[in-house]
């Protein structure tokens, strides 16, 4: 129709050669493969942007999940390590006291028995979470000052934090947990 318009005015600035039958259908092919690779060119360029952004948003949400995959097997590791070098044996030291001695305190256990306990938790403190780091040091200055009663207080905060850390821990694991 454009072209239609085009070639009916008769004021032609440049003289034309030919009917206008020729020169419709000769422009209309012209322009009609112009304004069509122009549409088909930015319908294609519309379809390749919204390609890579539904590309480039799956990577990124596999990239995050894989950080978050990654994020919770080092928590499960660093977890697993305290369990395994400080809590487990610590706890697994104290039940041999109580088989030993039954109920009892830091001051029941034999001299040897309590150095090799400072011993075992100065060496793998690093282990520790704050909470029982706490009580380490305070266990710890309260033996070397020779001061019992305070070491006993600590020696049971010390069994009792244990219990509640491992039950948490073999939840952060999915461990089984011995219901008594």
């Amino acid at each position: 129709m454009i072209i239609n318009s085009l070639m009916l005015k008769h004021q032609y600035t440049v003289e034309v050669r030919g009917t206008e039958d020729v020169w419709i259908s000769s422009l209309s092919t012209y322009f009609g493969a112009i304004i069509g690779g122009v549409i088909s060119g930015l319908l294609t360029l519309l379809g390749v942007k919204l390609t890579l952004e539904k590309s480039t948003d799956q990577v990124n949400e596999t990239l995050k999940e894989q950080q978050r995959i990654r994020d919770e097997e080092l928590k499960n590791n660093a977890i697993k390590e305290q369990l395994f070098k400080l809590y487990h044996p610590l706890n697994s030291m104290i039940a041999m006291f109580i088989f030993k001695y039954g109920a009892h305190d830091f001051n029941t256990l034999k001299y040897d028995e309590r150095k090799d306990l400072i011993e075992f938790i100065t060496n793998n403190e690093i282990y520790a979470d704050k909470e029982l780091y706490i009580k380490i040091l305070e266990i710890r200055w309260a033996f070397k000052e020779g001061e019992y009663n305070k070491a006993n207080d600590f020696y049971h905060e010390i069994s009792d934090i244990l219990t509640d850390s491992i039950t948490i821990m073999k939840e952060q694991l999915k461990l089984p947990n011995q219901e008594l």
